[in-house]
């Protein structure tokens, strides 16, 4: 049903979404707006998630979720809860913070177990949450090399270490302006858009005003009926809350 998407279907860790109040019939059920997203990897919209607390409550967390394969070829669910300040798991300090708010893409090296791994960070504007991604993985050589295949051009080489370093790049190729940069919104962690750099600013501009235009997102409302209306307002503190751990993308 799914085959073209990233994901199929038999790989959603089912048994993870029911820990956020979606079983298979109430997942499958959701607007496409919510799936596409989901099966082909990316970051979902906005959407109130149900969870039972430790009280057997059930409070609505606001969040975004994006499913994420592991080295082993497993799927996890990797969630993004709004907060009302920046959360990362990585240790930050103000110049890092700074640049995260102001939209920029950071690489850092995180201490793993004894061991040193170059990783991108990136804010998710809406939640707060900073999403975090192995630079290994998004092969941006790779991703550079490809470009130059495709147009037949040479790209120089302080734009390649601009690009290696996460920032955004403009080429022009003929008589047009080509982008590219590292995007963790993104599936492949890779972005590469028609415009020049002020396009580039523009088109984040919007996507965020689409996508936090009155914290709208997508509400359950019953069974399997879904609703897109408000979910969260933050500046009121009317959405509940569960005591979250202060880790952010955190899997299930």
């Amino acid at each position: 049903m799914y085959n073209k998407y990233v994901f199929f279907e038999k790989e959603i860790p089912f048994e993870q979404m029911e820990k956020l109040g979606m079983d298979r019939k109430k997942l499958l059920s959701a607007p496409r707006q919510i799936l596409e997203p989901l099966l082909n990897g990316e970051i979902t919209p906005l959407l109130a998630s149900r969870i039972k607390a430790s009280n057997g409550k059930e409070v609505i967390i606001p969040l975004k979720m994006q499913l994420r394969r592991g080295k082993n070829g497993e799927v996890d669910v990797i969630t993004y809860p709004v907060r009302n300040q920046i959360t990362s798991d990585v240790r930050l300090n103000f110049k890092e913070i700074e640049k995260l708010e102001k939209g920029e893409v950071i690489k850092k090296n995180v201490n793993e177990e004894g061991r040193h791994i170059l990783k991108f960070l990136q804010l998710d504007e809406e939640t707060k949450c900073v999403m975090i991604r192995n630079a290994a993985n998004i092969r941006v050589q790779d991703k550079l090399r490809n470009i130059e295949s495709i147009n037949d051009i040479q790209i120089g080489l302080t734009q390649k270490q601009a690009a290696v370093d996460g920032k955004p790049v403009e080429l022009t190729i003929g008589d047009k302006k080509v982008s590219f940069g590292v995007d963790l919104k993104e599936p492949q962690g890779f972005k590469v858009l028609h415009g020049d750099l002020e396009e580039w600013e523009k088109q984040k501009k919007i996507k965020y005003d689409l996508e936090n235009e009155g914290f709208m997102g997508y509400v359950m409302t019953d069974e399997n009926r879904w609703q897109y209306q408000k979910v969260v307002d933050r500046l009121e503190g009317k959405h509940n809350k569960l005591e979250q751990k202060k880790e952010n993308g955190l899997k299930i």
